[in-house]
């Protein structure tokens, strides 16, 4: 489950897709891609982010613009539009495809001393020392991540529960979810055969569950037709399942052009993901 950023199949033919409605698949490397995810946060994140909606709105023209995250990319999207939304460029919304959680699924795939390194790292944090670099060690406890340097704070973000980028933990309490906090509509796209969800959540009807539980806090920022994906894996490589997420984004991004003219600048940008099952490539991507 290396973070690394991938291209997955599907994006052209999402591009192609959305393209026939007026939007544009656009792409952005951000400086936490590839092996450079741990030692990098959220925030910086969404820093290069807002910087790229900026540029495509003064520079390109382009007016709605729609974040599109996959794994961890949806950590990116939901800290973007509830962690001080007020000093960021304005999107129309965001599309989630597999919003899983770090520390369930390394829970599960760690070997016997991840826990440790975790508790490691939450100390150095609560001592002012984040940016300690932690050593090889403790990036093998996470599975296959041996080769990705990773400081405390950012080990400890991902891999702590309520870390920062624990948004979709399945044992978060309602009340404690971040969703209702989203000035703008979300689509959750969940994947019935995604391989990062922890055993207790491995079937269909599991997922089913947490995303009713998760639309009911969200206060209705969560759209109603958000769906797990039948025969979906985590970056969704089945044809039919494509075709189903395909029409659910179209529908979202419809549902955004509604009262604009057809031919108005839109974007759907997709954010740098650190992917759970992700090939090794280019994963981020807007509509411009």
């Amino acid at each position: 489950m290396p973070f690394f950023v991938g291209l997955f199949a599907y994006v052209p033919a999402l591009s192609d897709e959305v393209g026939r409605r007026g939007w544009e698949l656009a792409q952005i490397g951000l400086s936490s891609a590839y092996t450079q995810f741990g030692m990098s946060s959220l925030e910086q994140d969404a820093l290069e982010i807002g910087e790229a909606i900026d540029y495509l709105r003064s520079e390109r023209g382009k007016e709605k613009i729609v974040l599109f995250g996959h794994s961890t990319g949806c950590q990116d999207a939901i800290h973007y539009l509830t962690v001080h939304p007020e000093i960021r460029p304005e999107i129309s919304g965001a599309v989630l495809q597999a919003p899983v959680s770090d520390v369930e699924y390394f829970e599960n795939v760690g070997d016997p001393t991840f826990h440790m390194w975790a508790d490691f790292a939450r100390n150095l944090v609560s001592e002012g020392k984040g940016e300690t670099w932690l050593p090889k060690e403790a990036s093998q406890s996470a599975a296959a991540l041996g080769v990705i340097p990773f400081t405390a704070y950012r080990f400890a973000s991902l891999f702590s529960p309520r870390g920062d980028d624990d948004f979709f933990s399945s044992t978060i309490p309602p009340t404690e979810l971040k969703f209702r906090f989203s000035a703008k509509p979300l689509l959750l796209i969940l994947c019935d055969a995604d391989q990062s969800y922890p055993p207790r959540l491995s079937t269909r009807g599991a997922k089913e569950e947490l995303l009713t539980l998760w639309e009911a806090a969200s206060e209705g920022k969560i759209v109603p037709y958000s769906a797990v994906i039948e025969g979906a894996n985590h970056t969704v490589d089945d044809p039919a399942a494509r075709t189903a997420m395909f029409e659910l984004v179209v529908k979202f991004i419809e549902s955004l052009n509604r009262g604009s003219p057809r031919s108005s600048p839109n974007a759907i940008y997709e954010i740098e993901e650190c992917p759970k099952k992700a090939e090794t490539g280019q994963d981020w991507y807007g509509i411009l």
